[in-house]
């Protein structure tokens, strides 16, 4: 778990990079959990997965719009440095991914049709500089998708070990770090403050 850094807008990633982390991110896939993004994605668009951790939800993302492009950005060298190998190892040559600050992104204006995120702002202390650094980014008329959490509703059934317990310490940790842990509730009102219409919520 990191320390609470409040002179930034850069996420801190309270739950770690351990071998079990990523084991748990090996998991997700575009399939299921980007779902809601994909029947409006299409072939030739160029898309941004900002957060985009080791690649398991991007490179679904990525094929579904080739010989479109999809940046990755996220923060941890290692991750990153994993996207890669797993790009070029599933020949996903339209996939690009970077290291580099969500909270200033190192895009031009109007680069991107399509935006994407999971489980990525309820790290960030100040969404809204987050969110204005993508709709910059965003081509006028692009599409923004972000699924985030409400902890205060997440459990384990079965339990297994001490899971429960072990959520509750990271929601605790997360308000710590300057997080968002109900960020799911927040998320519609976050995109209308910032600027988006259309704005759609769903389960």
């Amino acid at each position: 778990m990191t320390d609470t850094n409040e002179d930034s807008s850069t996420p801190q990633y309270t739950i770690g990079y351990t071998h079990e982390l990523v084991q748990l991110l090996e998991r997700r896939g575009a399939e299921t959990h980007a779902a809601h993004l994909l029947p409006h994605l299409k072939p030739g668009m160029r898309i941004l997965d900002f957060g985009c951790g080791p690649r398991n939800i991007a490179l679904g993302l990525a094929e579904a719009v080739e010989p479109g492009e999809l940046h990755g950005i996220d923060m941890e060298e290692s991750q990153v440095e994993m996207a890669r190998t797993a790009a070029a190892a599933g020949g996903h040559h339209n996939a690009t991914f970077h290291v580099g600050d969500v909270a200033a992104l190192p895009f031009e204006n109007d680069s991107f049709d399509v935006a994407h995120c999971h489980a990525v702002l309820i790290h960030v202390p100040d969404t809204q500089v987050v969110l204005a650094e993508v709709k910059r980014v965003l081509n006028p008329g692009g599409i923004i998708s972000c699924r985030e959490l409400i902890t205060d509703s997440g459990f384990f059934e079965p339990e297994l070990g001490n899971l429960n317990r072990i959520f509750s310490i990271f929601r605790d940790r997360l308000q710590t770090n300057s997080g968002h842990p109900q960020m799911s509730i927040e998320l519609k009102g976050e995109f209308v403050e910032a600027g988006f219409s259309n704005v759609q919520a769903s389960e």
